[in-house]
């Protein structure tokens, strides 16, 4: 694995293990409820060592869980300005589906990501574009969480980024 001062690949969990298991311990790690925050009513956006609370919509609720099997499957990180302008810029790649706030929230940090990251949100863009999305999988949630991460990165076709090589 190549290794780079401005790597932001947080490293793929266990190929074995289940995806509803990967979340857990992503949202451990990451200090989250064991939903992903799901259920809440905010959610929080962290900015160096502010953090802003911001409404949690229906829509984005629903949406969310894709997001963060995205984080599992790719890799990025959950910074704000690092991982999460990648993670848009490979959902973009790939596509949202039907959740309009997934395209209108990655949209705007992808942009974001361009003017502050363009190598690497570009990079993930092109990533998405050779993957299929996980957005529009015809999978119930029940199936999804019981898949291993390394099956659902093969049928989703997630390939290497540069940091996996």
């Amino acid at each position: 694995m190549r290794h780079d001062v401005n790597r932001t690949v947080d490293g793929l969990p266990d190929a074995g293990l289940s995806v509803r298991d990967a979340l857990s311990r992503h949202y451990e790690r990451h200090g989250l409820p064991a939903d992903g925050g799901e259920s809440s009513a905010w959610f929080r956006v962290k900015l160096g060592g502010v953090s802003i609370p911001v409404p949690n919509p229906p829509a984005r609720r629903r949406a969310v869980i894709y997001h963060d099997i995205n984080h599992i499957i790719t890799g990025y990180n959950t910074r704000f300005s690092e991982g999460e302008m990648e993670v848009a810029g490979f959902e973009i790649g790939a596509g949202c589906g039907p959740y309009l706030i997934a395209w209108f929230i990655n949209a705007y940090m992808m942009a974001l990501g361009i003017l502050v990251r363009p190598r690497a949100v570009l990079r993930a863009f092109s990533r998405g574009r050779a993957s299929r999305s996980i957005y529009v999988l015809p999978r119930s949630r029940a199936e999804l969480l019981a898949m291993s991460v390394g099956s659902l990165r093969e049928e989703l076709n997630i390939g290497p980024d540069v940091f996996e090589r």
